[in-house]
């Protein structure tokens, strides 16, 4: 009898415990689908955006929050970001943006020093080049633990330049909020740049400044390129803005946030708008759960 009753006892734990996890998978799997509907809403909302666009006003009002919705037990939450609001770090190979990422440098790191910054910007370029390669880059990268290569190819994630030569983990932390990492060479939203990426714009521009031009578009956002240019401290610093900048974007982020009892997952969708004959498609480039 007390065979039986063990054999029973671990019988209904093991099937106790095949039931939970039974439970879990299906919830999981609600929730991916719950998720799909956050990303057609956002697909949705930039494409009316896109339709409904003035020449008197912002396209785009971001970020973009949805409402919170419940669906089957299912909380949901989802907010779109500007991510052409951000430095793109794929953007290096040209000079104008070396000489723009070594300014937003000296910024989020006043005491890293001009030799060093350079350095580091030269490491970037090389870690995205796919013609100019630095041997001395390739043998830093080796004799690492574990050794690695550099791709030579355009960063598909923003964590990639954790492995950069020269960035350490307290650089990487202060420039996070500033950069990302797009497919395509981008320009700045100038409407939602916060100022130290407004301020990398121009070697003359003050962060002082780039802080009153935030401070200004609050109130007056900048609904064409041209009324950036006239601003009187945008004029003072003698500067081509025009192939840097820009009032409408093509790249954004969606973060979706999901709850079902004690399960949480936070979904991340890069988007891209892209926009032919006055009409807008959206296309997924990526999702990832958890982390970008």
């Amino acid at each position: 009898m007390s065979l039986v009753a063990t054999a029973a006892v671990a019988m209904l734990f093991r099937f106790s415990v095949d039931l939970h996890r039974t439970r879990l998978i299906l919830n999981d799997e609600q929730i991916n689908l719950a998720s799909q509907g956050a990303t057609l809403w956002a697909i949705d909302t930039l494409n009316t955006n896109w339709k409904n666009k003035n020449p008197n006003k912002l396209t785009d009002i971001i970020p973009i929050h949805s409402k919170t919705d419940e669906v089957n037990g299912i909380e949901i939450e989802s907010a779109i970001y500007d991510m052409q609001s951000s430095f793109n770090l794929n953007n290096l190979a040209t000079k104008d943006s070396q000489t723009s990422f070594l300014k937003l440098l000296s910024i989020v790191d006043p005491e890293l020093g001009q030799e060093k910054a350079t350095q580091i910007s030269l490491a970037l370029q090389d870690w995205i080049s796919a013609s100019d390669k630095s041997q001395h880059f390739d043998a830093d990268y080796a004799g690492q633990h574990p050794p690695y290569r550099a791709p030579h190819h355009l960063m598909a994630s923003v964590t990639e330049l954790r492995l950069v030569n020269g960035i350490t983990p307290t650089l990487y932390n202060k420039l996070l909020p500033f950069v990302t990492a797009l497919s395509a060479n981008t320009k700045i939203n100038i409407n939602n740049a916060p100022a130290e990426v407004i301020c990398s714009l121009n070697p003359s521009l003050t962060l002082t400044a780039a802080k009153e031009i935030v401070r200004e578009r609050k109130t007056t956002p900048f609904v064409s390129e041209q009324k950036f240019l006239d601003l009187d401290i945008i004029k003072n610093t003698n500067s081509n803005y025009a192939d840097k900048i820009t009032v409408t974007s093509n790249f954004f982020l969606l973060k979706t946030m999901l709850s079902s009892g004690q399960q949480h997952l936070i979904l991340y969708t890069l988007l891209r708008r892209n926009t032919k004959d006055n009409k807008s498609t959206l296309s997924t480039l990526w999702q990832t759960k958890g982390t970008m």
